[in-house]
């Protein structure tokens, strides 16, 4: 490396320092914005003893691999369990992530070294301010894991792509591989293609992707231990949504790519659905031989078309294999690093006609001045949405829980609708308020999970179980013997329905059945959340007029 590349690699370097800066000052805010019910499903996973209890709970209420519940555990172990000590893997890991989405952008550049750096810090830049990785740094979830590692998997992959091969560089790869299979299944996806992008073009002058395969295929050995628990999880679905019909597909694709792009949501989607497709048109009808080219510059490619396989795969499934719901995009995050450095190879493509030693200067300081306030403008949208994120609890049920705990309810007994909302609500009382002997909790539809999250099995049979009545109005009279004053009804605002589990329609009927059976005491009140709302009813075993007299007296 000459002096001019080693200063430039310097300034590079000091760039990616004042981003991760940046990106830590745009993810801080929502570091203690609370849980939700994900999020406390994992506590209640770290929660377990020991290895065999932690597996247990992974395989009852969980989907993923063990490798992000492993490092959450020794976090917790260490700063307790607590909200910003259950966000700060997914912050560290996002943060470790710019620097290198950058030496992916590099990696996947074929441009020379001003257009490798030019590429890899935009991507970087990318990956610093997108709402997709800002939202889920702070969630105690496998998603920022996984999308550090889906980056450096890729980067240590296009290393072969480039000619750069050694032992080290194989066993790295493998580790690493091993580590993001573990970490969240549908990185087989992305491992297989890599896999298959090795062997199509592994014919490209100076390519040494052959070599990559067997660190490809390493990770699969420890799967193999991991597969009971994987084999349960495949058969286990997602009753809680209906399935997507195919004619949604545009949609879903659009929503998906949106998510990955480092804009707000509504924009993203216009840009996906408007913009694009209107440039795309034009460039057919103006250019269609400069289009035809850039298509076989692109597929000639094995690095671009392993970043461009990864990221249409993901747009295509998520929505089919996982629940559908637009703004559900949280599947995108692991892949997002392929939408960014594609994003950035496009607009250096874009720039490089304007930028290069033969430029007119006059132009290029307007490029340069017109660069700087679009990069400056999307710091502010991203910033403008964090501030609007972080100045909520992210769960309604936190001041609930508060509530509880300083006896504004008196002696009541608790049931929650749907089922898990019963393990946000414990968290918070055990965790935030300090509670040792939490309340007498009802879930609704698992009798099970008023302080527990709802079990994979029979999670569906239970929605339509005849006799849920009849043990309902067995629940309520053993709770007035017990000499319980109230009941408190606490629900979701959120009320979809699916087939298997048709949530709003039945909790509906319990909402009902309360009112037929007991005395309902003033209006329901809402507990508002940037996530999740709640509305808290309560009702009494006694008439009103008795109520009304007592607390008189």
């Amino acid at each position: 490396m000459n002096a001019a590349d080693e200063n430039n690699n310097i300034r590079d370097w000091f760039i990616i320092a004042v981003m991760m800066g940046l990106a830590f000052a745009l993810r801080a805010p929502l570091l203690n914005i609370g849980l939700t019910i994900d999020d406390a499903c994992s506590a209640y996973v770290i929660e377990a003893g020991n290895f065999s209890e932690l597996v247990s709970r992974i395989k009852e209420v969980e989907m993923s691999p063990p490798v992000y519940f492993s490092i959450l555990k020794f976090f917790t172990m260490a700063l307790g369990i607590n909200s910003v000590a259950m966000a700060l893997p997914s912050l560290i890991f996002s943060l470790l992530t710019v620097p290198v989405v950058y030496l992916l952008g590099k990696e996947a550049s074929g441009a020379d070294a001003a257009g490798k750096s030019a590429t890899g810090l935009l991507a970087a830049f990318f990956a610093t301010i997108s709402i997709l990785a800002i939202v889920y740094s702070h969630e105690a979830r496998t998603y920022a894991v996984a999308g550090f590692l889906t980056a450096a998997a890729l980067t240590l992959y296009m290393r072969f792509l480039n000619g750069k091969t050694s032992l080290g560089a194989q066993l790295i790869l493998a580790l690493t591989c091993s580590l993001l299979l573990m970490t969240h299944y549908i990185s087989v996806l992305y491992i297989g293609i890599m896999g298959l992008v090795a062997i199509f073009y592994r014919q490209q002058s100076g390519n040494k992707s052959l070599y990559a395969i067997p660190a490809l295929a390493t990770p699969f050995i420890p799967l193999l231990a991991w597969w009971p628990v994987l084999n349960y999880h495949r058969s286990v679905g997602t009753p809680w949504a209906d399935v997507t019909p195919p004619g949604q597909f545009f949609t879903v694709f659009a929503s998906n790519l949106s998510a990955t792009l480092p804009l707000p949501v509504v924009a993203g989607y216009l840009l996906v659905t408007l913009l694009c497709p209107t440039a795309l048109a034009l460039t057919i009808l103006m250019r269609p031989k400069q289009l035809w080219q850039s298509v076989r510059n692109v597929v000639g490619d094995g690095r671009i078309v392993t970043l461009a396989a990864c990221l249409a795969a993901s747009c295509s499934l998520f929505g089919y294999i996982t629940p559908y719901i637009f703004g559900y995009v949280r599947y995108m995050t692991p892949v997002a690093c392929t939408s960014w450095v594609l994003l950035a190879l496009f607009a250096t493509a874009l720039l490089r006609p304007h930028i290069g030693a033969n430029a007119n200067q006059k132009k290029l300081k307007l490029v340069k001045v017109s660069l700087l306030i679009w990069l400056l403008a999307m710091v502010a949208m991203t910033a403008l949405e964090t501030k609007a994120r972080a100045c909520e609890d992210c769960s309604g049920l936190r001041v609930l829980a508060r509530d509880i705990s300083a006896g504004k309810f008196g002696k009541s007994a608790f049931i929650t609708a749907p089922d898990f909302v019963g393990i946000i609500l414990v968290y918070y009382l055990k965790h935030e308020c300090g509670q040792t002997v939490l309340p007498e909790l009802l879930g609704f539809a698992d009798p099970y999970s008023g302080s527990l999250p709802p079990r994979h099995e029979k999670r569906a049979s239970w929605w339509h179980d005849p006799a849920i009545w009849t043990v309902y109005a067995g629940k309520l009279a053993k709770f007035k013997e017990q000499g319980f004053e109230k009941i408190v009804l606490i629900r979701d605002t959120y009320k979809p329905n699916s087939i298997k589990m048709p949530t709003g329609e039945v909790t509906d009927k319990l909402e009902k059945f309360l009112q037929q059976k007991l005395q309902k005491i003033g209006a329901t009140k809402l507990y508002p959340g940037r996530a999740s709302s709640y509305e808290v009813s309560e009702y009494s075993f006694t008439p009103q007029a008795t109520v009304e007299n007592k607390n008189a007296q």
